[in-house]
């Protein structure tokens, strides 16, 4: 039967666990070309909408902008930044088809 030394081992694994947070993590660094921001202090998060505000769709896509508008007020910032809405809309060229 193998018999435990209980303050050893208690102090072992503290030990482990402090050596374990202690560790440094490299700083992140973003290698995606398309998806990589940056983001100067001070300056607002940008958000960009772009919707079909006109023809057949324009219902749905109107209640799309104003659910993105009311959230957007309602969480007032992100990352403690303020949030900078901006809405486009996109026309549709409709084209007969012969």
């Amino acid at each position: 039967m193998l018999k435990f030394n209980l303050p050893l081992l208690s102090l072992f694994f503290s030990v482990a666990t402090w050596l374990n947070g202690c560790t440094q993590e490299p700083p992140f660094e973003c290698t995606d070309a398309i998806a990589c921001v940056t983001i100067n202090r001070g300056e607002p998060i940008k958000i960009g909408v772009l919707q079909t505000l006109s023809g057949g769709t324009a219902p749905c896509s109107i209640d799309q902008v104003r659910t993105i508008q009311l959230v957007v007020e309602q969480r007032g910032d992100i990352l403690n930044r303020p949030i900078l809405l901006k809405v486009k809309a996109e026309f549709i060229i409709e084209i007969p088809v012969n």
